[in-house]
C-alpha cells in the first residue's frame, strides 16, 4: 500500500508535513559504501537493513486528540492475556 506513511517517507521521499532532521545509514550500508559498493539505502541482508531517520512533525493546528492514543489502562481483552 503506497499510502502507508513509512513507504511515503522512507521509499518515496515525500515529506508533506514531516521534515527530515537526522539520517544515519545502517552499518551494512556504511560498510559496503566504504568498499565502493553502492546500494539502495534499504537492503535485505540477514533481515531488512535500513537507515535511522528522524522527522520533525509540522503540525497544522487542526489535529484532534484520539482518546485511544492517550489511554492509560489496557482494554480488558489485553489484560487477560498470559505472556510466556
Amino acid at each position: 500500500n503506497l499510502r502507508a506513511l513509512w513507504i511515503r517517507l522512507y521509499l518515496l521521499g515525500e515529506e508533506d508535513r514531516f521534515k527530515l532532521v537526522h539520517s544515519e545509514p545502517s552499518a551494512i550500508h556504511s560498510s559496503l559504501s566504504s568498499q565502493g559498493i553502492e546500494i539502495f539505502e534499504i537492503a535485505y541482508f540477514q533481515g531488512i537493513q535500513g537507515p535511522i531517520k528522524i522527522w520533525e512533525v509540522q503540525y497544522t493546528g487542526k489535529e484532534e486528540v484520539n482518546p485511544e492514543y492517550v489511554q492509560v489502562s489496557f482494554p480488558e481483552r489485553l489484560q487477560e492475556r498470559i505472556y510466556r
